[in-house]
């Protein structure tokens, strides 16, 4: 008989978790599983790229904004969770062998909501919440956040340090384990040679949403110290969110619209970074950067500030270039290896080694073994 498993995630965007999710259900043993996939409303990018073989449920079927108002309701008034609770009823089975909430913030809250239904529950985290805690306007207060933490069986982590800092922020006796996103290297490679992109200058990528978190605007005020040092650099930013506005103006008032692209969201984005001569995280935060392991794994160097992700991929700066936040550190920490390109090439050969550590066998492997 196959085990019944459910996943949970608040929607289907083109966030990092999402795809790190959609990556692990495509490579699911469907012959030993019988996967369900629980979503909280029918919006996203990827919603129409999920094996077939994963039942689709969506909480609020019609109109998200009823999804939207009850997590509102919850966050204001703490217990009364009444209306996500009769949802949930509505939508899902009596009992599961494994409920998984796959992203931290919402997906654990519904998940703390039918925890009885599941002889095992386990939530992902993908954040290093010491360093940016953005699921506190989930939850009324810490404590009920700790509750949700402490109701779980066990805890998996995208990053050995991520894992640490968790305990500085809940200190719950909760089995914890840490596992790797996937990264298929062959796969990026494949879809990285579908397109021949030349650029006319040096390029320096960055890929991710456009949010605070993500930090751009240091990246726009970089490409002003390199202009101002005389270099030809152009930038590329690839990705959407609701800070791009603001970025574009703060181009225009930099002056740098010339030098740098608003590439917007790619279904392959991978043959523009491949093609750059760097590639560069400005992220306050980062659980495990997807993308800097993707950019690795294409042998593209890289410049990350200190984030517990950036770090662990990069193996302490053996693998690539480590900076502090401020934006004269990361100019310097891309200067460095604008300036030498045997150094650029040493940090690629070593980042094409590293990404084996990603290798998807080994990663499913893990995971199946959560259900043991």
């Amino acid at each position: 008989m196959k085990k019944e498993i459910l996943f949970i995630i608040e929607n289907l965007r083109g966030g990092g978790a999402e795809k790190v999710l959609l990556d692990l259900l495509k490579r699911f043993d469907y012959t030993l599983y019988h996967v369900s996939l629980l979503v909280g409303y029918p919006e996203g990018v990827y919603k129409n790229d999920i094996p077939k073989e994963v039942e689709l449920i969506f909480l609020y079927k019609e109109n998200h904004t009823f999804c939207r108002k009850a997590f509102r309701y919850y966050k204001k008034y703490g217990g009364f969770s009444y209306m996500l609770k009769y949802q949930l009823q509505k939508r899902i089975k009596a009992s599961y062998d494994v409920i998984i909430s796959f992203l931290e913030g919402r997906a654990l809250l519904l998940h703390s909501l039918i925890k009885d239904k599941g002889e095992m529950n386990i939530t992902w985290v993908h954040s290093d919440l010491s360093t940016y805690h953005w699921t506190a306007a989930t939850f009324p207060n810490l404590s009920a956040e700790k509750a949700c933490y402490a109701a779980m069986d066990k805890i998996v982590f995208v990053s050995h340090q991520a894992m640490n800092n968790f305990a500085d922020v809940f200190d719950v006796s909760v089995p914890v384990v840490c596992i790797y996103n996937i990264i298929d290297t062959e796969h990026i490679r494949a879809l990285a040679a579908k397109e021949d992109i030349s650029y006319p200058c040096f390029t320096v990528t960055t890929m991710g949403t456009l949010n605070r978190v993500k930090a751009f605007d240091k990246l726009v005020y970089v490409s002003k110290h390199f202009c101002d040092a005389g270099y030809s650099i152009h930038f590329q930013i690839i990705g959407e969110g609701e800070n791009e506005k603001q970025l574009r103006k703060l181009c225009e008032d930099l002056g740098m619209q010339h030098q740098i692209s608003f590439l917007g969201f790619m279904e392959n984005p991978y043959p523009y970074v491949k093609s750059s001569d760097i590639y560069v995280s400005t992220s306050l935060s980062e659980g495990f950067s997807l993308v800097i392991g993707e950019a690795m794994g294409l042998g593209v160097p890289v410049v990350a500030t200190h984030t517990a992700g950036a770090i662990e991929l990069l193996d302490g700066g053996q693998c690539g270039v480590l900076t502090e936040h401020d934006v004269e550190a990361i100019y310097e920490g891309i200067k460095k290896l604008v300036d030498d390109k045997e150094l650029r090439q040493r940090y690629a050969e070593k980042a094409v080694r590293r990404s084996e550590v990603f290798a998807v066998d080994k990663i499913m492997r893990q995971v199946y073994g959560l259900f043991d």
